[in-house]
């Protein structure tokens, strides 16, 4: 029985001390918070290199150096015929599908209030910086845009 009183103290002290070494962690993550998902059908050859493997994880401010392009807004994107060769049997041979996600725990996504077109231009020219290849509108066969509201990060 002391030991587990002890275990506890402890456990409550360990909490304590973590909280005053980090200041800046949110006590209270949001309940839920809004992302948006685009997939592209991309019609290029050049993607059959799979030119960053299956995708990528993308940290904020990524690419603000670009002079072109600007900061990457996407925080992921999915090869998705690279990651699960299978569903490159529905689309034609050279077609690839690209899926982008935006909106980081606690912001709206950069696609929030952007029109359709819009959020396609974003798509595209996000994957392009990513990917290291600078993909042309006509290049868009088909595209889809689906919004989610998922929860709170795992996490204390």
């Amino acid at each position: 029985p002391r030991h587990r009183h002890r275990a506890r103290a402890h456990r409550r002290l360990g909490e304590a001390t973590l909280a005053r070494r980090c200041p800046s962690r949110p006590q209270d993550p949001p309940a839920q918070h809004a992302i948006e998902v685009i997939a592209l059908a991309v019609a290029d050859v050049r993607l059959d290199a799979a030119p960053r493997g299956t995708g990528a994880l993308v940290a904020p401010g990524a690419g603000s150096g670009s002079r072109t392009s600007g900061p990457i807004a996407a925080k992921a994107l999915t090869h998705v015929t690279a990651k699960w060769p299978d569903r490159a049997a529905h689309v034609a041979p050279g077609t690839h599908v690209l899926r982008l996600s935006y909106g980081r725990a606690g912001l709206a996504p950069e696609t929030a209030g952007l029109s359709d077109d819009e959020a396609v231009a974003l798509a595209r020219r996000d994957a392009g910086a990513i990917l290291g290849i600078a993909i042309a509108p006509e290049h868009i066969v088909d595209w889809a845009r689906q919004p989610w509201h998922v929860g709170a990060p795992p996490g204390p």
